[in-house]
């Protein structure tokens, strides 16, 4: 099934890149979720660990397509949004059948910002508070039972991959000097 985009999401994504929004628009079918690829990622909050299998959205496509279409979460599922640049995402719930929550995670992995019990089927977009590498879409409620705040921990390779990356390389060590007898 091919898709033809409507010019209104054809402008209004060239009026949001014009504001330094980041914009996912599709460009082919929609894809089975038992093709995209699954993880799991461990959510730490309050001295307690949550582990989550989640579908990975590593590509335009998968990220457009999110959790549209499907008919329920478990409690254990969700989908781990990845982005490898710092990004402000806009997410809507446009065919979403029942409501979830989004976490905004930053390239350490911290949340900074939970959109709870976000409403199906609406167009209204959700942004972060500030650029963020990944976003987690979970069962709406799911924030509330496990307390999600900002300031919790993601643990995913994702997130370890870009801290790595965004540390100051070591100070070049002196040779160790040894006293002689």
């Amino acid at each position: 099934m091919t898709r033809t985009l409507p010019a209104w999401i054809i402008l209004l994504t060239l009026l949001l890149a014009a504001c330094g929004v980041a914009v996912i628009v599709p460009t082919c079918n929609v894809e089975p979720l038992d093709q995209f690829p699954v993880d799991s990622v461990v959510i730490e909050t309050h001295g307690r660990s949550y582990p989550f299998k989640v579908w990975v959205a590593d590509t335009v496509n998968r990220r457009f397509q999110g959790l549209m279409y499907v008919s329920r979460l478990d409690a254990d599922r969700g989908m781990l949004f990845l982005f490898d640049l710092p990004t402000r995402p806009s997410m809507w719930m446009k065919n979403m059948a029942f409501p979830i929550d989004l976490l905004f995670i930053s390239a350490d992995g911290r949340i900074i910002t939970v959109a709870r019990n976000a409403t199906p089927d609406s167009t209204i977009t959700i942004q972060s508070d500030d650029v963020v590498t990944g976003v987690i879409e979970l069962a709406g409620g799911t924030a509330t039972r496990l307390h999600l705040e900002t300031g919790a921990q993601i643990s995913h390779a994702h997130f370890v991959r870009l801290a790595k990356q965004t540390l100051p390389s070591p100070e070049k060590s002196s040779p160790l000097r040894t006293a002689r007898n």
